[in-house]
């Protein structure tokens, strides 16, 4: 489930039905400071910060909106409308180039026996959305 606040801040919560009771659950958080600060309030889980998990890289687009980024860069507001997967920000990143950092995470969440709450950011959440989405439904990996 994802929940977003204002687009700023979305959290994503693994669960997992052979969990032990004896299991402590965990909260991941990337490195930036929204998402340490969502989890700020919530106590008695150990919290783990994952540079993985910060979000996608807008580069040169870095603060803008997406009108602005289509009235001052309309090619790449183009270019990003036709292939959102594959565009790469200029000086920035890719969705494709988010999955494969998060791969560490995804093998690392896949260990884990307890509950995970993921802290972090749309294109991210998004990423493992799809991939734990696509394992339940009997997607290929």
């Amino acid at each position: 489930m994802a929940v977003g606040n204002s687009g700023h801040r979305c959290v994503l919560l693994l669960s997992f039905s052979h969990c032990s009771s004896q299991l402590r659950s965990q909260i991941w958080t990337n490195t930036l400071q929204r998402t340490i600060l969502t989890a700020t309030p919530i106590f008695g889980f150990p919290k783990i910060q994952w540079r993985s998990l910060d979000e996608i890289n807008s580069g040169v687009c870095d603060g803008m909106t997406y009108e602005e980024i289509k009235k001052i860069m309309p090619e790449e507001y183009e270019s990003g409308k036709k292939d959102k997967l594959r565009y790469r920000y200029p000086r920035g990143e890719s969705y494709l180039d988010v999955i494969q950092r998060l791969e560490p995470v995804i093998i690392e969440l896949e260990r884990q026996r307890a509950p995970v709450v993921v802290i972090s950011h749309q294109a991210v959440l998004r990423a493992l959305y799809s991939y734990f989405a696509g394992a339940l439904c009997g997607g290929q990996r």
